[in-house]
């Protein structure tokens, strides 16, 4: 009988063993099919954003997304290629079936590794440390994206931090049907600066067709069929090269005026910066002022004296917070940091409503002041502003609605004149250098602020939030001398007192056990 009683018992145990597992399976195969995940991260990170989801699901035939990624990888990759193809996997439950994903490894067949050079992922160099040597690995790590005829590369990947802004302009990239233009009015040819915003151009050059241009008197039409006119050289410029640029405003372009007043060479000996276009973003409604502005919160630099070199705050390089960028605005409000190397203020007389705006987009702090003379850029000067001087100012602001030319009241025009324009854009910041490649190098989230004032420019708003996610900066809140003092001091005494009034504490307690009972019973 009790022989009966077990294996029935086991029997019941088998069949929930089986039935446990059959419901696993199920399960499994549910979630392939409806994929929930729950994202607990500020900006739901490891969840595809509303617009990679819709431009997943905009493809009318199928996408083919080739992920080329050898086998023999190093360890240290192995998380990120997890991380990957759980976002592709996200793209393709999103993609309405549209998008298909094919993994290959091109270390097994040269026609693979002509297939992958074909498409622009080269072979690359993987250093790894096994067996406490350092050894050389040659493998493939990237992503091919192709619709129909069309095909986007990710030639190497690198990390997965903007992975999935990078996947995400690919695809809207390929399902593109018009081309839109960047031009970028370049120093004359031969000059060393030519090259000096050599890493903001790679960027653009990934989303759109980057032109570059002179508006010498042959090239004065090349700006033409450009959404946006890219403005950051020091340079003369005729009165038929302004024209150019102001009938490009009014007749629906966007222009990003990038200036610097004074310019900072070698041994940090300041000049003069030629006017360029001031004059007419004056008429604009906006005058960048012949100053610097120097700010208690700045950015760190690097300097020599002597035989040796020192690192320390450079009021010259105002670092903006999130306090310092506005917050009602797309194009900043989700951004963290900025610096912004030897910025002048703006100032204008428009105001925030009306027919013809001036929005601040970029302030520096409340702790800032100004130098519009003599100036001296040593970082090892004393900085003793006076309170009064003390304020917060507009370094980078947007000008838009009704704007009227320049080259209203002038006599030679030609016959397609346009001599006013009801919605207009210009964005003008006072300096260049935070995107010259030197800075870009030192502070890359400069870069974000760039692209986002491109991809408002050019109407492509849905990426400016997509590319802000995850670019976190929590620096220290900056503290006054006296609460600094009160913390350090606070440090050193705090402890001791501590451990006095707790000895005291307990001396007071055994003293009173004792008077209680003095024969310890």
């Amino acid at each position: 009988m009790k022989l009966l009683v077990k294996i029935k018992n086991r029997s019941s145990n088998l069949l929930l063993i089986i039935l446990a597992a059959a419901v696993v399976v199920v399960l499994n195969i549910a979630a392939s099919f409806v994929f929930k995940r729950f994202d607990l991260t500020q900006d739901n990170i490891y969840t595809l954003a509303l617009v990679s989801k819709k431009t997943s699901a905009s493809f009318s035939d199928n996408v083919i997304i080739i992920a080329y990624f050898s086998k023999n990888l190093p360890a240290s990759f192995l998380n990120l290629k997890q991380e990957i193809q759980d976002k592709l996997t996200e793209y393709k439950n999103n993609s309405k079936r549209k998008i298909k994903i094919i993994y290959k490894d091109p270390t097994e067949s040269q026609a693979l590794e002509r297939e992958a050079a074909a498409y622009g992922v080269p072979k690359i160099q993987f250093n790894t440390v096994e067996k406490d040597k350092l050894q050389a690995l040659a493998g493939y790590f990237g992503l091919v994206f192709v619709y129909g005829d069309k095909s986007e590369a990710m030639p190497v990947i690198e990390s997965g931090q903007d992975l999935e802004y990078q996947i995400t302009t690919n695809l809207k990239k390929l399902n593109r049907t018009d081309n839109l233009i960047i031009a970028w009015l370049a120093d004359k040819p031969g000059e060393l600066a030519a090259d000096k915003y050599s890493l903001i151009k790679k960027e653009l050059n990934k989303q759109y067709q980057l032109i570059e241009t002179d508006l010498t008197e042959e090239n004065l039409s090349s700006i033409n069929d450009a959404k946006v006119l890219v403005v950051a050289l020091n340079q003369d410029l005729s009165d038929k090269q302004k024209y150019s640029v102001d009938q490009f405003v009014l007749k629906g372009g966007s222009l990003i005026y990038l200036k610097d007043q004074v310019i900072v060479k070698d041994g940090l000996v300041s000049e003069e910066a030629r006017p360029v276009l001031d004059d007419l973003i004056a008429a604009f409604g906006v005058k960048i002022e012949k100053n610097l502005v120097l700010d208690s919160q700045s950015g760190q630099a690097s300097f020599s004296a002597g035989l040796f070199q020192f690192i320390t705050q450079y009021q010259f390089w105002p670092k903006i917070d999130t306090n310092g960028f506005n917050q009602k605005s797309i194009i900043t409000s989700r951004l963290e940091s900025l610096v912004l190397p030897w910025v002048s203020s703006l100032s204008s007389e428009l105001k925030e409503e009306g027919e013809t705006t001036f929005t601040p987009l970029v302030k520096s702090s409340s702790r800032s002041w100004l130098a519009d003379r003599n100036f001296n850029l040593s970082p090892q000067q004393r900085f003793s502003p006076a309170d009064g001087d003390l304020e917060s100012r507009v370094l980078i602001g947007l000008i838009s609605g009704k704007l009227s030319s320049y080259f209203n009241n002038q006599s030679k025009l030609s016959s397609d004149f346009v001599s006013s324009a009801p919605k207009a854009r210009v964005m003008v910041a006072g300096d260049s250098d935070f995107l010259s490649d030197t800075f870009l190098n030192m502070y890359p989230e400069n870069l974000i602020l760039a692209e986002n004032l491109i991809d408002f420019s050019v109407q492509d708003e849905d990426l400016i939030s997509l590319r802000s996610r995850g670019a976190t900066d929590r620096p220290l809140a900056e503290l006054s001398e006296s609460t600094r003092s009160e913390i350090r001091y606070g440090n050193i005494f705090a402890m001791p007192l501590l451990v006095v009034f707790f000895g005291a504490a307990r001396f007071f307690y055994q003293s009173r056990s004792q008077r209680r009972n003095p024969l310890g019973l």
